[in-house]
């Protein structure tokens, strides 16, 4: 019998993260919104760079074949509601 799926914003965060650091992009397509907005922020500006879930994949996708070892680890994860903050 499969467990139903834990869906609390912080065991959300996990699962990409998990899946982020096994480079599994389906799992990783599974933990976001369809209509997810990729946002960078440099300095005090946040910059829109990607929107939907298509568009995150292959950004993904490119990220991974630049930096294959690319890892995240959390070191601090809070929610408040549905706004999850971490510190990697």
């Amino acid at each position: 019998l499969v467990s139903p799926r834990d869906t609390t914003p912080i065991s959300v965060v996990q699962e990409y993260v998990e899946a982020f650091n096994a480079k599994e992009l389906d799992a990783m397509m599974r933990a976001v919104a369809t209509d997810v907005v990729w946002m960078s922020v440099a300095g005090d500006s946040p910059t829109d760079v990607g929107r939907g879930v298509d568009v995150f994949r292959q950004m993904i996708a490119g990220y991974f074949r630049a930096v294959p070892s690319a890892r995240s680890t959390l070191i601090k994860i809070d929610a408040t509601g549905p706004w999850v903050t971490t510190h990697e």
